[in-house]
């Protein structure tokens, strides 16, 4: 693993290419991950399951605190775009609860894209996008060792697993890594 801090990433991009373009991943990198233990002692009438489905439950997380150094390279270089990528579970409303927690802790987001729970982020932002490969100024900023490897693959930009304190214990991931 080699560390990529995400401002002198951003510093170089922009230098380079005038801007740039970060997809930036919602649970566990935006938003604080919660483990299933956790969970469980602040509910522990209900299975992980149910909680996940709770009509609040995303719009009671807390911060990640990587979120705080997202803020700091937005000060910095406001002319980065911001676009949050997150999956949802189909039933219930995730997607409008993530949406209201963006507007109130990422106010500066671009845009939002939002695709179900097991299904391809980079390839569906791809497709949003009308793109075949991200270009070079783009910064993919995700949590989960699949999605950042789906993601590398697509991406002429850079791939930066973001290290949270929960993940990044197996050493699977041999690409560039930040930490919260």
């Amino acid at each position: 693993m080699k560390r990529a801090e995400l401002k002198n990433v951003v510093k170089k991009i922009t230098t380079k290419y005038g801007k740039a373009r970060i997809y930036l991943d919602l649970d566990g990198t935006a938003a604080k991950w919660r483990t299933d233990q956790e969970l469980k002692e602040l509910y522990p009438d209900k299975t992980v399951d149910e909680i996940l489905r709770m009509e609040d439950y995303f719009l009671k997380l807390p911060e990640a605190p990587y979120l705080q150094k997202l803020k700091e390279v937005k000060d910095a270089y406001p002319e980065t775009e911001v676009i949050v990528l997150s999956n949802y579970l189909t039933d219930g409303n995730a997607i409008d609860q993530k949406i209201k927690w963006c507007e109130e802790h990422i106010p500066y987001a671009d845009e939002q894209i939002y695709v179900s729970y097991g299904q391809d982020k980079a390839a569906a932002a791809l497709r949003h996008a009308r793109l075949n490969k991200f270009p070079e100024n783009v910064i993919i900023l995700n949590d989960h060792t699949k999605n950042c490897r789906d993601a590398l693959g697509r991406s002429l930009g850079l791939v930066i697993k973001v290290l949270n304190g929960v993940n990044g214990t197996s050493g699977n991931w041999k690409g560039l890594v930040d930490f919260a």
